[in-house]
């Protein structure tokens, strides 16, 4: 059995040094690893929908967004490296905290939505309640 840490150096590797033909496949299998570790987790979608496909609506996917975001930029980090460097630092684990590291961004996310919102959490004001102001 193959582990998942294998599998994600193996997507590094094939992202970094393949040609463009295989670099969607290893990229899409990197961003899938990285929103796996997050299935518990969820973010407000910023849209209903963004279009039909179909007879159904394209749902947002703002944890599979950050995903593709967080991947490319810690991808781009080791695009001018050369493949043995690459090689060696898969073998070395340099690659195997991203998905831990993309779970805690999902984390730091959701607290700043709900940061966000604190106002919707106050309560208003009794409308026959009078303020005593005391006139100097």
């Amino acid at each position: 059995m193959i582990k998942l840490t294998e599998v994600f150096r193996e997507s590094v590797i094939g992202y970094l040094t393949t040609k463009h033909d295989l670099q969607l496949e290893h990229f899409n299998k990197l961003v899938d690893i990285c929103t796996s570790n997050t299935t518990h987790l969820w973010l407000p979608a910023r849209t209903v929908g963004i279009g039909i496909k179909g007879e159904k609506s394209v749902k947002d996917t703002p944890i599979r967004d950050l995903a593709e975001e967080f991947v490319l930029e810690c991808l781009l980090a080791w695009a001018k490296k050369t493949p043995n460097t690459i090689k060696k630092a898969a073998q070395k684990g340099t690659f195997d905290f991203i998905p831990n590291t993309f779970k805690q961004r999902v984390i730091n996310k959701i607290r700043d939505v709900v940061r966000s919102h604190e106002e919707d959490f106050v309560e208003m004001l009794p409308e026959d309640y009078q303020d005593d102001e005391i006139d100097c």
